[in-house]
């Protein structure tokens, strides 16, 4: 397959012969994960061509156009968060062999939306008087939430005399947002949001909240410049940082039974709950360590759990029996190696478990141990939830932030272009054998592991001396 990008060959792809669709006679499916840098290119509109052809037969073609647009990079700074944001340094040499060459991130496990308090919210009405007299609770509960921050509003002629009065503002910008020739819909004209967006630039926002629950002014958000962008919403407002639904119904005729306010106060609320950290531990009491002597681990020996499944086999890092050998030359610890398959002994001092074993000696064995490594699996979310520090491999096939662990430790991933690729059961759609978690290097987890249990070795178990 060759790629052209304004007619000009960009890069060749070998395919293989495909693998069969099920349900047909005739049809096979080709996958390529084709990972591009157009950072040369001006960016604007470009014709992309696909040509599929067979090497025994480059007179038989087969094309595809699209009419594509190249965007401004985006700042890897800015989205650090992000593994699919990645910028690499100028040089020769296959994409694929660069990318691997960054190093692993490593991020801790606590990640707040926020890294501090807001000093600056922005929150929109731009509707109604009405609108806004409705909008007092939610305003009211948003200045408790944000007692030392700077709030303004951003409201309309029509309920800024109301604005002017309320104290939980501490400055206002008025716009004009008139109706247009459509029925509910509401414009200003391409003039009037550079002049809003030069006005609102001064303030330095950190948060932008649009409290209408219609989407008509959900588009002024971006105008405020602020990295967190938040309103109403069900996914389709892909520029929002977050967004939240929810109805209430009468059963007879379907329409909302709740004072429309009731859902603004909702939306604070909602607010609140993402920026707060509710990470918990649960310990139990009558867990006793003396289980551990089943597998040969005495009672103030301190050790270091290893567990390489996960339900998705392409989600299992393949390296952990390189890493208990490394792990126990380097850092005195016992280690304990449970794997889905099947163990076998090794006059090595490791402790090898295989296959199930009864959930209580499995939760003693987390519950106690100094740390834990594991795949974005269950047991790393219940070693989690036992107080131990986790280092967790994640996958770019979702985001780290959704499904790494609460908590303490680090969460390990790769940036990659097709990051969020949610893969979920077939692994011939990769096309790039998983190089989110198979190039994460042996030597990288080991560090991170050290770097936990530099801070932990004054302890007799760091695991058991939380509560």
């Amino acid at each position: 397959m060759d790629l052209l990008l304004d007619g000009i060959r960009i890069c060749c792809v070998a395919l293989d012969r495909g693998t069969h669709v099920p349900g047909s006679d005739r049809l096979s499916r080709h996958v390529f994960n084709v990972w591009v840098d157009f950072g040369d290119l001006t960016s604007g509109r470009h014709d992309l061509e696909l040509r599929f052809f067979d090497d025994d037969d480059t007179a038989s073609v087969r094309t595809h156009h699209e009419r594509v647009v190249v965007a401004t990079p985006l700042d890897e700074a800015t989205f650090a968060n992000s593994d699919a944001v990645l910028h690499l340094p100028p040089g020769d040499g296959p994409l694929e062999t660069r990318v691997a060459a960054r190093p692993t991130m490593v991020r801790p496990a606590r990640r707040p939306p926020l890294l501090q308090p807001p000093r600056a919210v922005l929150v929109q009405r731009m509707d109604q008087l009405g609108d806004l007299a409705i909008s007092v609770p939610a305003l009211l509960r948003l200045r408790a939430l944000f007692p030392d921050a700077r709030i303004v509003g951003l409201v309309t002629p029509a309920n800024a005399d109301l604005a002017r009065t309320m104290t939980v503002f501490d400055d206002i910008v008025v716009a004009e947002f008139p109706d247009g020739t459509g029925a509910g819909h509401r414009v200003m004209t391409l003039t009037d949001q550079i002049a809003l967006r030069d006005r609102l630039a001064g303030f330095a926002f950190e948060i932008a909240i649009d409290l209408s629950e219609s989407s008509a002014s959900r588009a002024l958000l971006p105008l405020s410049g602020a990295p967190f962008l938040y309103g109403f919403g069900s996914g389709e407002f892909r520029y929002l940082t977050a967004q939240v639904e929810g109805y209430t119904h009468d059963r007879s005729n379907r329409h909302e039974t709740v004072p429309h306010g009731l859902k603004l106060v909702a939306l604070v609320e909602w607010l609140a709950t993402l920026l707060g950290d509710h990470a918990v531990v649960v310990r139990r009491p009558e867990l006793d360590r003396a289980r551990l002597g089943t597998f040969g681990i005495g009672e103030a020996e301190r050790y270091v759990v290893l567990h390489d499944g996960a339900r998705l086999p392409f989600a299992r890092w393949q390296h952990y029996a390189d890493l208990a050998t490394m792990v126990q030359a380097e850092t005195g610890l016992r280690v304990v190696l449970i794997t889905d398959g099947s163990a076998h002994d090794a006059d090595d001092g490791i402790v090898r478990i295989g296959g199930r074993i009864p959930f209580d000696d499995f939760d003693a064995l987390l519950s106690f141990c100094d740390a834990f490594v594991g795949n974005d699996s269950g047991p790393k979310h219940l070693a989690a939830l036992r107080g131990v520090p986790v280092i967790s491999l994640h996958m770019a096939r979702t985001n780290w932030g959704e499904w790494g662990q609460e908590g303490r430790g680090v969460i390990l991933s790769r940036k990659v272009p097709c990051a969020g690729c949610l893969i979920a059961q077939d692994p011939g759609l990769c096309g790039k054998q998983f190089a989110c978690i198979t190039d994460i290097a042996p030597r990288e987890v080991l560090a991170a592991l050290q770097d936990i249990l530099g801070a932990s070795l004054g302890c007799a178990n760091a695991g058991a001396n939380l509560s």
